[in-house]
């Protein structure tokens, strides 16, 4: 059980540092500002009707994801 509480300690430490350094961002700047508008995303705006796929967005987070998951697997193997 004491490996869970590593974790946890870690994962907290990180999302703190994470938070921090958006919270002293300048003003006005958005470091996610291309989430959601890379090349192959589809994008449709009709007047009435919007449609918004991410393709190739929802690929690259499942990418991180999977990356992440595969670091994390092999940093906590016995």
């Amino acid at each position: 059980m004491p490996e869970v509480g590593k974790i946890l300690i870690f994962g907290g430490l990180l999302i703190a540092c994470v938070g921090l350094g958006l919270m002293y961002l300048p003003k006005g700047s958005n470091p996610f500002a291309w989430f959601g508008r890379l090349p192959g995303d589809i994008y449709y705006n009709n007047g009435t009707v919007v449609v918004w796929i991410p393709i190739t967005t929802m690929i690259l987070i499942g990418i991180c994801v999977r990356l992440g998951m595969w670091i994390f697997a092999s940093l906590f193997q016995k």
